[in-house]
Order: C-alpha cells, then sequence, then structure tokens
C-alpha cells in the first residue's frame, strides 16, 4: 500500500485521476464503506465479549476446581498418622 501510494505522482494527478485512485482502493478493499467498518468493529466487539465471558466462567471453574483440591488434600493429610508422638513411643 504505501509503495503505490508513494509511487503515484500527486502533483499530476486530476480528478479522473482521483477517482480512478479511489475505485482502485475500494476494488483492493483498502477504503471500505462506513456501514461494512461498523459492522465489522460491532461484530467483533460481541465476539469479544462472548471471549470475556467465557474467560470468567473458566476462571470461576479453576478456582473452584482448586478449593476443592485443598479441601482434598487437608482431609487426606489430617488422617496420615503422625510419626513421632506418644502413641508411636509407646509401642516400641
Amino acid at each position: 500500500m504505501d509503495l503505490i501510494l508513494s509511487s503515484v505522482p500527486w502533483s499530476g494527478l486530476g480528478w479522473g485521476g482521483l477517482i480512478f485512485l479511489a475505485v482502485l482502493l475500494i476494488i483492493r478493499g483498502d477504503l471500505v464503506p462506513r456501514r461494512v467498518h461498523e459492522s465489522i468493529v460491532s461484530t467483533y466487539k460481541e465476539t469479544i465479549g462472548d471471549l470475556r465471558d467465557a474467560n470468567r466462567d473458566l476462571r470461576r471453574a479453576l478456582e473452584h476446581l482448586a478449593n476443592e483440591h485443598g479441601t482434598t488434600a487437608d482431609k487426606v493429610l489430617l488422617a496420615l498418622p503422625v510419626v513421632g508422638t506418644e502413641d508411636s513411643d509407646a509401642t516400641s
């Protein structure tokens, strides 16, 4: 795009040349109508909003799993016998 614009002789370009350049830019997709641009931007914002909602749901699920994992680990560690208590000294 920059190469094309730098190679255009701007001083010798008349109205016909400007119209041709505008049509060329539209055909190439460098210029888009405002409605198309707004449609794409709104779709992008909706997609970002959906992704943020999904991200929030995943974070909640991970927090829940982390809490459950911590609770389970606490229960397992509390159920293990303690080495070096009075009961283990009495049996030896």
